[in-house]
């Protein structure tokens, strides 16, 4: 058994009297996926090669903190072993977040077979594994991941990211330097936080202050399905181009997009913004072979990051222009490209779940960076959309089209567009709609 492991067990025995017992899968990531057997409510942790130990809430709790909380702190060692010590007391606090979530990295196959193996090696206590603490923490249950063969490659759908009950009372704009989330963004990649982060959404996006209606965006798919898919002359696909062109350049006042705000000089004419993304980014079109959903495994980053540099000069500004990218290439394939922008996602989700993609760069092996303007963070805000979906429940798209088809100016019956393809919109708006859930209930608490 790994030393590490051997390590928790002797002090579980030596500290807390447990006599405990452990199994370990190691994942294809090199870590070792680890439940403790004979501890009620003890989650599922990982182990890194270098000893790090990684648990869903490792980085909510110091030594510091779990003194307050009277939990005996052993001196000279490391916080995550501490923590892993009191992993059942620790996962059992309201709020807290139980499984390691899949969206940020882990092995899905380790987690799967080392919760299986603890169930068959005490079948006997099989209700009493896993402790959800969505109730406060009163309720043991077993937790284990299945796969669901209705999913593309039938993936497995994973464990959980519990997140307690929020609502959002009004359509005022979040408060969004003050958000620190309470909950895990992935949480709302489940059932239950999608449909609420989606009503969310609606009331702050579709507020007459916000105007951010749905019509336009249908619209200007179709109008990128003519330019870029359907076969048409030049002539007559730039025509449909610059539809996209003339909206996302027309100041917001005026009903545009307002992509051209700030720029230090001439933007790029329609002509040039048309051939180069036609030129450089032909193996992300839409109904290509990379989506938003499949893109942690089959995306090629390296040549996406190489691509998203070809359209530096786009508008002229002091860093890279992220937003004014992310909106032409939204339009040009919506199943891959979520729009970046600065009110919701630079200085709202980003803000509100800095940890959570603090964690995912981590768990990813990428630089950690603070969001702005810049190539890379970009390419990483992509790469986290991906890993997020890929962890979302079956229902995810199904969900989404049916909550957009009941939206005023959506007009599904009528547009020839798959809306069960659009999966970086339904991204963006379930990370909005959980950005203004998030500071709803943290306005509330105050």
């Amino acid at each position: 058994m790994n030393s590490y492991v051997q390590t928790i067990l002797s002090l579980l025995k030596e500290k807390r009297g447990i006599a405990a017992t452990a199994v370990a899968a190691e994942g294809a990531d090199g870590r070792h996926y680890v439940q403790v057997v004979g501890v009620p409510g003890f989650p599922v942790f990982a182990v890194k090669p270098s000893g790090a130990y990684e648990l869903p809430f490792e980085h909510s709790y110091t030594n510091a903190g779990m003194k307050k909380m009277g939990l005996t702190i052993l001196d000279g060692r490391s916080e995550g072993l501490n923590a892993v010590l009191f992993a059942d007391k620790l996962a059992a606090r309201p709020r807290n977040r139980h499984d390691l979530c899949l969206g940020y990295g882990y092995d899905r196959s380790a987690i799967e077979l080392v919760r299986q193996m603890a169930t068959e090696a005490v079948p006997e206590k099989s209700q009493v594994i896993w402790r959800e603490p969505s109730d406060g923490g009163g309720h043991l249950a077993t937790n284990a991941s299945r796969v669901d063969e209705s999913r593309p490659g039938g993936r497995s759908v994973g464990s959980r990211c519990i997140s307690s009950q929020v609502s959002v009372t009004d359509a005022a704009p979040p408060r969004a330097n003050t958000c620190v989330a309470a909950h895990k963004l992935c949480s709302y990649f489940e059932r239950d936080g999608q449909q609420r982060a989606l009503e969310a959404y609606a009331k702050f996006a579709f507020a007459p202050a916000m105007g951010w209606g749905i019509q336009d965006k249908m619209e200007l798919y179709e109008a990128s399905r003519r330019a870029f898919y359907q076969a048409l002359p030049e002539g007559e696909a730039l025509s449909a181009f610059s539809k996209i062109y003339d909206d996302l350049y027309r100041p917001a006042p005026a009903g545009g997009w307002g992509v051209g705000r700030n720029s230090a000089g001439p933007c790029w004419p329609a002509a040039k913004t048309f051939e180069t993304i036609k030129t450089e980014f032909p193996l992300f079109s839409w109904a290509g072979p990379v989506t938003l959903l499949n893109a942690h495994t089959l995306g090629d980053w390296a040549t996406l990051l190489s691509s998203l540099e070809k359209m530096r000069e786009l508008k002229p500004v002091a860093g890279y222009p992220v937003m004014a990218v992310s909106k032409f290439l939204h339009f040009y394939n919506p199943e891959l490209f979520p729009i970046y922008d600065n009110l919701a996602i630079k200085d709202g989700v980003f803000k509100c779940f800095r940890n959570d993609f603090r964690e995912f760069c981590y768990a990813s092996g990428l630089q950690y960076e603070s969001p702005g303007n810049t190539v890379t963070c970009f390419w990483k805000y992509i790469r986290w959309a991906s890993s997020l979906l890929a962890s979302a429940h079956s229902g995810f798209m199904e969900a989404f089209v049916d909550w957009l088809r009941r939206q005023p100016g959506a007009e599904l019956q009528r547009r020839g567009v798959d809306a069960s393809t659009l999966y970086a919109t339904a991204f963006e708006f379930v990370a909005i709609g959980a950005w203004c859930m998030e500071t709803e209930d943290i306005a509330a608490s105050a």
